[in-house]
């Protein structure tokens, strides 16, 4: 065994540690390592005390061709990698409640929402007929002076300057005013993709809640499998019940069915990539303990492209499918 702790160039003295170490069999190693006090050692083998130490395997050129990570090394990655999923899956779940209780906030019926969204779509509409009889006002403008300009050049003459100029600019004007119409629309429809969503989960959420005469916000609610009974992507695993083999049923439904492929598997999150085409549907899985020891609640999740074509993917028939097979396919034998 060789400390290095004198000066001297690299390559030298790994020369001479190799001169100096007693013959091996071809393809005998040397490893650098360093031990407990800060000494860097360069030997053909490991002292069993040190066996566990992360350690640089050296060619006879003096290269390192690889290096050999302490047992642990790996586990600790991994153990980190879990805690930043386990922290994803509570924001995750915290920022959904937080967007239920304000949606349970602003409205109190479904009528409520339905009102909302028919107001919002008078307003797109009232901004849109402004811009349309702005539009016809201007293209009744512009077929007088565009008459002009060809009685002109009927007689000979060399149309205005000023009144071609006219023209250019009301041409620029309509085209705008067509840009703004197609932008509210595009608005529009996003608004109604957007209503409909928290339509459908206001219709979720009031399936969930024991509701007496008052809203009550989900996370003081005791859910019953009554309530569940409906809900076709929530399903309440009692403790009679082999909750690990349905919980392997849900990752194996989510594995075949998503369009992406799993990217985190947990004891209880799956989730899969985030979509990057508009037909691509990913699935998210959650797992968690039922109040009053009752069991275990598993809710699968769709996940679609936040656009106007995504948004009509997770409603499209697909989607629908993979709602309705959730609860059999888990729950069932075998």
């Amino acid at each position: 065994m060789v400390s290095d702790n004198f000066s001297m160039p690299r390559r030298l003295l790994l020369l001479i540690i190799f001169a100096c170490l007693p013959f091996t069999p071809a393809g005998a190693q040397l490893y650098r390592w360093v031990d407990d006090e800060g000494v860097v050692h360069y030997t053909d083998s490991m002292p069993p005390e040190s066996s566990n130490n992360e350690r640089a395997i050296i060619s006879k050129q003096g290269i390192e061709i690889d290096r050999i990570k302490p047992p642990g090394h790996v586990d600790l990655i991994r153990e980190e990698q879990l805690l930043k999923l386990d922290q994803l899956q509570s924001e995750m779940l915290k920022q959904r409640r937080q967007r239920d209780d304000i949606l349970l906030q602003r409205y109190r019926t479904e009528q409520d929402i339905l009102d909302a969204q028919e107001q919002r779509m008078r307003t797109y509409d009232t901004k849109i007929q402004v811009i349309r009889n702005n539009m016809s006002r201007t293209k009744r403008k512009l077929l007088r002076y565009q008459t002009e300009v060809d009685n002109q050049r009927a007689s000979g003459a060399r149309p205005d300057a000023d009144l071609t100029r006219k023209l250019a600019i009301l041409h620029e004007r309509i085209n705008r005013d067509e840009s703004g119409v197609f932008a509210l629309e595009q608005e529009k429809q996003k608004d109604i993709s957007l209503y409909a969503d928290e339509l459908q989960r206001f219709r979720f959420l009031k399936q969930v809640i024991h509701a007496d005469t008052q809203w009550r916000k989900p996370e003081n609610i005791i859910l019953t499998q009554d309530d569940l009974d409906t809900l076709e992507t929530v399903q309440l695993c009692l403790k009679s019940q082999d909750c690990d083999s349905m919980w392997s049923r849900a990752t194996d439904y989510v594995r075949n069915l998503s369009d992406t492929p799993v990217v985190n598997e947990l004891p209880d999150f799956v989730h899969t990539s985030e979509p990057r085409r508009t037909s691509e549907i990913g699935l998210r899985l959650i797992r968690s303990e039922a109040e009053n020891d009752l069991g275990t609640w598993i809710y699968l999740d769709l996940n679609c492209m936040k656009s106007t074509e995504g948004i009509k993917r997770c409603k499209s028939q697909k989607a629908d499918l993979i709602r309705k097979g959730f609860k059999a396919f888990i729950t069932a034998d075998g």
